[in-house]
């Protein structure tokens, strides 16, 4: 018996997985949510670039 996959944006749980997107070693149900982690991650790096910039100055 196979074991369930999560996706690891929404939490949706499915055996058949073959139909499912992996990115950085991370499985997602959909392109929606791979969508999601990616401009939440970009968002994320944005953020960090600002901090590190305010604090060399």
């Amino acid at each position: 018996m196979s074991q369930a996959t999560q996706c690891d944006e929404c939490g949706k749980t499915a055996r058949m997985t073959h139909h499912w997107h992996k990115l950085d070693g991370l499985d997602f149900c959909s392109w929606k949510c791979v969508r999601r982690f990616a401009n939440r991650r970009i968002k994320q790096d944005e953020e960090y670039q600002k901090e590190r910039l305010m604090k060399e100055r």
